[in-house]
């Protein structure tokens, strides 16, 4: 029969070697593209690592940027004879024509009106002239 060479024990010791050699190649190609891959990773996690250590470097610098700030320049409080503002011409002119019409008569109102002042700062005025015309 032509069946018999199936049988054989040498095409089976043959198939059985050449399965095996199969395999074997099989495995150290496997072998060799893991190790590849892991130079790769190895290649690739040291240059991770390198620019981790740059962005932790710059992070760093500008946390004590951030935590030392620049001094401010010292200000200049001024002293008694430079905080004292001197009273406009117009102003003055303005109070007293306030407390002249004040004396004939007129009303809070009216002055504030002819005069263009508040009626706040024309009431003030006279109250602070009836204080003193108290005294």
């Amino acid at each position: 029969m032509s069946w018999t060479w199936i049988v054989s024990p040498l095409t089976v010791y043959g198939a059985l070697a050449a399965g095996l050699a199969a395999c074997l190649v099989l495995f150290y190609s496997a072998k060799r593209e893991m190790l590849r891959q892991q130079a790769i990773w190895t290649e690739e996690r040291k240059e991770l690592n390198a620019r981790l250590e740059s962005f932790r470097s710059s992070l760093e610098k500008l946390r004590s940027a951030v935590r030392e700030p620049e001094p401010l320049p010292a200000l200049e409080v001024p002293g008694p004879c430079d905080a004292a503002v001197p009273l406009n011409s117009v102003q003055q002119s303005k109070r007293s024509q306030a407390l002249r019409m004040y004396r004939r008569g007129e009303p809070a109102d009216r002055i504030a009106a002819t005069l263009h002042m508040p009626r706040t700062e024309v009431d003030l005025l006279l109250k602070v002239q009836k204080a003193v015309a108290g005294v």
